[in-house]
This record gives C-alpha cells, structure tokens and sequence, in this order.
C-alpha cells in the first residue's frame, strides 16, 4: 500500500492500480485497497466496476469512517444522492468521521438534492470545525455555502459569503464571479457588472466570468457591449455554449447573419453536431431574414432533432412560438403538441427541482361570497397584453366577481399601466417576487379562477413565468379560445380543456380607448405565402396595385426583392414600397391610406389585425388548422365579415384580392370594396369585436359554468359559451 500511495501521490493511476490489486492479492480483507480502486475506476468512468469495489469495501469494514467517505464521495459521483447522504452521516456517527471535509461534502449532497436548509446547516458545522490550517478547505466551504444561500434567494447572506472569502483573499476571482452572479440574481446588475469586471481583472483567463458578462449586458439591452465580452469568451473557451451566448449578442444587435452564421459554429462543435439551442435560434434568424431557401434546407433535421429530444427527455430548446411558425409549414403539425407537452413538462419538473410542491389546497367558494379571478401577465403596461386589457376590469361586474390583476413587469408609470391600475379592483405588482412566493401569493388570496394572459409567449417563457401556473395555485385551469379558433373538431389537438367564446375570444379595447397600428413583422412570412402576393401582383397592373411591405428588418428586403424580380422582372422595384417603422402616433392615421391588409398564412395578426381592421381597413385571411392560423377569421367574424374576406384556399386568398383590385382599376371605384368599407364602419361600432362589455360577458358566463361544474364534482369538460357543454 505504500508503494500505492506514492504512486498516488504521483498521479500515476495505471501503475498505482497495479499496486492495490496486488495488496489485495497479499491482504484479501483488507478494505482500503478496494476503496481506492473503486476512486479511480469513477475517475475512468468505469462506474460499475466503482460500485462493486466500494461495496467490497464496505462489507471487510461497514463501519470504518473512510471507506464510507469514499463510498459516499463516489455514489455521488454516480448520481445516488441518497446513498451519498446516508454514507456521508454514518461516517460522522464516527469520532474520526467529524471532518470539515466530510460536513463539506455532505452539504454538496445535501444541496444537489435540493435540501439546502440541510447543506447550510452541513457548511455552518463545517465552518465551526476551522483551524488556522485550514487554508483553501475554509474558501471551498464558504463559496459552497454562499452558493446554497443563492439558491435559497437569501442574498444579503450569500454576499457575506462571498466577502468574507475575498477579505481572506481579495484576489481569489472565483468568488467576485460567484458575487456577480447573485447580485444579478438579486436584481442588481449594474453592481453586478462591476464585479465581474474585478473577477476578470484577477483572473482575464476566467471564461464563465466573460459569459455571464455578456449574458448581463444582453438582458441590460446593451448588446453591442455583449457582443465585445462574448467574442473574447468564444477565444477563451471555443465550446457550444460560448458559441450559442455570441449568436444571441448578433442577434440582438441586428447582426443577423453573423448570428447564423455563430450559432452553426455552435452546432459544429457540439458532440454528435447537436445542439438544439442554436439549432432553433439559427432557424429564428433564418425566418426572421426571409431567407427560406436555406430555412427549408435547415428544416430537414428538425423533426429528427425534436423527436430526439422529447424521446430522451431534454428541454426543447424551441419556444412554442417559434413551434408555431415552424411546424405545419415543414413538419406535419401534429408535432407541435408534443413540443408544447414538452414545454409544460419541464415547467413541471422546474417546480420538482426546486423543491416545491404545487398547491392541493385551494379556495373554495363560500355562499354569498364572490367569485375571485386573477389575471396575471408580464404585459399589464405599454405592451399589447396591456392595451387589449385596459378595458376589460372596470367592465366585470363587481357584486358577483372580485377581480385581481397581477404584474409581472412594471413600467414606468405610462398611462397604460395607470388604466390598469386605477380600473381594476385589486392590482398588485409582482414583479420582485420569484414563481414560488408569487403563486404562494396568488394561493392565499384564494383566487378561484386564474387566467395566464402572457401564455407561452413573450414574458412567460423568457422568465420561465409558466411555473406559477404550474404549481397550481388556483382551483381551475382551462384554455380560452373561441369556435372559429378553435372549432369543437378540433378539441381533440388539446391536452387542455376549453372554454369557447361564442364571438371573438381576443379582447380589444380600441372602440373605448382608441388605438394605433402596428405593422406586422416578418415572422409569420413564408414562402407560400410571399408566392402568392406576388402572383397577386403578376395579375393586376403596375399603376394600380402597390405591396407595402416594412422594413423590418432590413436584412430580409434583399432576399424577398430577389424573389419578386424573379417573379415580375425589373418592374418588382416599382411594385413593392418599404417603409420604417412608424411612431405611435402616425400608426393609425398611416396605415389607413391602405386599400386592404393581406394577412399572414402561419401566425395571422392579433393585435396589429384588431388595430388595422379599427382603422377600417378591410383584411384578407385564410385560416389554418393550429389556432394562431385562425385569430384572423376570428376577429372577422366578430364584424360580420367572415363571408366576405375569409378565403377557402390560398388560390381563393388571391381571387378576393384579385377581383377586389380588378374592379377598381376598370371603374376607379369598387363597389365590393366599398360595401365591405361601409359595412366594416358600421361593426367597429355595433359589432361584439371592439365590444369589451360583450367580452366580459362571456368571460364571467364561462368562468361560472366552469365553477358550476366544479362544484358538482363532475371532471373538467370543455364549455360552449352558447350554453352547451361536451
């Protein structure tokens, strides 16, 4: 053993393995041996052979304090957190045991387990434990406990870690890098940044401190500075994830192909040439550049790529958004309820993580009382969430329902945000509290009925927001939609159930509030669709027929220009207008010169199809199968103008327009189109669109109904507004 040790000493593993079998072969029951091979076949990754030597070891001697140490030490190494626990406390129920190292370790455990309360009580007796000899073995466990108290969102405790260690060592970086982090977790990034500019100065070879750096900078809206830390990051650590942080800086700075270009870097040198993360975010910017050759070619792989991680349980690394506008147009659709499956899965095992439990008790509804509903969302300010909503809480009727608004974002006091707040009963600003405490919150108001307005959209997804609904802290969970978005043949596409508006189920609040006009962007274009309008434009003469197109952004314009001078020849400069994107204030009165709106196949316009329509602009749609595909058709029918505008085929799509057009060049006004004109005047003001009173009403028919339901006991089932349920 001797000679073992040595050889240890050395690092010489391959002869030092040699040594302890023949100790074996000398000594049989002699446990240490079999200890020390099981440490270095973990070391090998040869995990099964570790297992059988240290459970050898652990028969010659069950109680001795170091072979249950190693033992502990390995099945850590394996993944058996309990095991590594329970060997961790029977070696300290030995006096030899009691060691800083194995308190140490044992809050390691503890805390990978997501017992932190346990792993900050192993580092504090760990810490008692300290003598002047203790050196690195004191940082080590300070740094462990200032991690731990950062998981527990115990900040103020996690900086007196940190500091505490760099007060013994002002130059260790890797503790102004663990204080970076937590003051960004805290919500202090600017401190934040300073710091990791101190951890890159003790240590400029440090790449995690450029990392999240760049990462700081990027959620500071500072993109430009991001892409500088994150280029020396990808020279410090060429790996996938430095790669897939750069792509994101070019992409957030309008650098649109040296994103995708950066996030196939990534792909290249990931193991296999997987990585779905800058797999997905390269077809964003592909779609978002219009640029659909290499988009269709990319798209080969993705329903392998998708398929193989909701096989192996991995996150999919694509938002259901982006599933959206993907699938259905190069897979089949049907995939994209396994992807949002996905999406709500993982929100559920966040919740596992972390050591919560969802919420089993909930409020039940006393006689008398009124009925609680919450409506929560990111979006309660100048964002669209809040503008389609500023009109809905003073409209609920109060002697029935108790209405909560929470925040998830605050603003700066715009007067959106203002509406919001002195037109609902109850508005309550969440934007500090993490998922845990504001569904703690949202559970002790004993809020019946809780309505996510984000989805999985924008904020919901980007701050993981998903998860307060996934711990369950109001009674009923149903999906809103109406039976043109959603019709009752299609129920069977939803894991949820539904409650179907008999009208349009997107509140719009321009009729009480007025509006702007947003012109929609490219993510919902695709190549289809973009053919179309030009056949469009192929049957209708250059002096009377004028796509306006934004310029948003730029970088797609000479892609989409390349497939109109294919299609029309030199005269395609002349046939498209660009045009920026306008200030508020102009949207409304700009964008109604237009003759008509041609609506997008994939994602229809939601907002910006309610603003364009209010603007009395007549809009073209063809529906879909997935509901994002039927908005449009929706919020036609809310004006009764379902059966002039909403097309069967894409062919159908372009007659409308076509005929439309035809008859305004031959007579210089259309009497079609200024039937729809009128009739679309008309509806803006009597029709259940902009009709936010309506709205309300089928809010609270439905919420009663499903309440109702509840409270007879029955399951879940989906609820037609009209007043038959299926």
């Amino acid at each position: 053993m001797e000679a073992a040790n040595n050889l240890a000493a050395s690092r010489r593993t391959r002869e030092e393995s040699r040594c302890l079998q023949r100790a074996i072969q000398l000594s049989p029951r002699h446990p240490e041996p079999f200890a020390r091979l099981a440490e270095i076949a973990v070391t090998d990754g040869q995990h099964l052979q570790a297992r059988e030597y240290v459970e050898q070891a652990q028969r010659l001697s069950p109680t001795s304090s170091k072979v249950l140490s190693i033992s502990a030490a390995i099945y850590y190494s394996l993944g058996d957190l309990q095991r590594s626990v329970a060997d961790y406390e029977a070696a300290m129920l030995q006096q030899d045991g009691l060691t800083m190292h194995n308190f140490n370790n044992l809050g390691i455990s503890y805390a990978a387990s997501n017992q932190h309360a346990s792993a900050v009580r192993s580092y504090k007796s760990a810490l008692r434990l300290w003598t002047p000899e203790s050196g690195m073995m004191t940082t080590s466990i300070l740094l462990n406990l200032g991690n731990t108290f950062v998981d527990l969102r115990r900040f103020s405790e996690a900086f007196a870690s940190y500091r505490r260690i760099l007060h013994l060592d002002p130059s260790y970086a890797i503790a102004h890098y663990s204080l970076a982090r937590a003051l960004d977790r805290a919500g202090n990034p600017l401190e934040a940044l300073s710091v990791y500019r101190q951890a890159t100065m003790a240590d400029p070879y440090l790449p995690h401190a450029y990392s999240n750096m760049g990462i700081t900078l990027l959620n500071q809206n500072r993109p430009n500075d991001a892409v500088k830390v994150l280029e020396y990051a990808v020279r410090l650590r060429p790996i996938s994830a430095e790669f897939d942080n750069l792509g994101d800086a070019y992409g957030d700075s309008t650098r649109y192909e040296d994103a995708i270009a950066t996030y196939q870097k990534a792909i290249d040198v990931a193991p296999n040439r997987i990585y779905p993360k800058s797999y997905y975010s390269q077809l964003h910017y592909l779609i978002h550049t219009c640029n659909f050759d290499r988009l269709r070619e990319a798209c080969e792989n993705l329903e392998n790529t998708l398929s193989w991680e909701l096989q192996t349980g991995q996150e999919s690394g694509m938002t259901p958004v982006e599933a959206l506008v993907l699938i259905g147009t190069y897979t089949d659709h049907s995939l994209f309820l396994r992807v949002a499956r996905n999406f709500a899965t993982r929100s559920l095992a966040r919740v596992k993580q972390a050591g919560w439990v969802p919420f089993s008790k909930h409020a039940r509804m006393k006689p008398g009382k009124r009925l609680r509903i919450g409506y929560i969302s990111g979006g309660f300010r100048h964002h669209p969430d809040g503008k389609n909503m500023q009109g809905v809480f003073e409209q609920h009727d109060r002697s029935r329902f108790e209405v909560f608004c929470f925040s998830l974002k605050r603003d700066h006091g715009t007067p959106v945000q203002r509406k919001l707040q002195s037109t609902c009963e109850h508005f309550l600003d969440y934007t500090d509290l993490d998922n845990y405490h504001a569904a703690s919150q949202v559970n002790q108001l004993g809020i019946h009925v809780l309505f996510d307005v984000n989805g999985y959209t924008g904020e919901g997804v980007r701050q993981q927001r998903n998860i307060i609904l996934a711990l369950s802290p109001a009674k009923l969970q149903y999906l809103v939609s109406d039976k043109v978005a959603s019709p009752p043949e299609f129920v069977q596409d939803y894991s949820e159930k539904l409650l179907l508006w008999p009208h349009c189920y997107f509140p719009s609040d321009l009729r009480q509030s007025g509006g702007e006009i947003r012109l929609p962007k490219v993510l919902g274009l695709s190549k289809r669709l973009f053919l179309t309008w030009m056949d469009i434009l192929r049957r209708t003469t250059e002096h009377h027929t004028t796509l306006w197109l934004p310029l948003f952004p730029d970088v797609a314009k000479p892609q989409l220009m390349r497939i109109a001078r294919a299609k029309l020849g030199k005269n395609a400069t002349t046939r498209i207008v660009w045009t920026n994107l306008f200030d508020e204030s102009e949207h409304l009165q700009v964008k109604s010169l237009a003759t008509m709106q041609l609506d997008t196949f994939l994602y229809c316009g939601h907002t910006s199809g309610a603003d364009i329509l209010w603007a009395g602009v007549p809009t073209v749609t063809l529906p879909g199968i997935m509901q994002s595909a039927r908005v449009g058709a929706s919020l036609l029918k809310g004006l009764s103008l379902h059966g002039h505008l909403v097309a069967r085929t894409a062919e159908d799509y372009a007659d409308v327009v076509v005929r439309a057009i035809r008859s305004l060049q031959a007579s210089g006004e259309s009497k079609w189109l200024s039937s729809v004109r009128a009739k679309l005047a008309t509806e803006k003001q009597s029709g259940s669109l902009f009709d936010v009173s309506k709205w309300v009403k089928s809010m609270e028919s439905a919420v009663s109904m499903a309440w109702d339901i509840d409270s007879f006991s029955l399951n879940p089932r989906n609820v037609i507004i009209s007043g038959h349920v299926f």
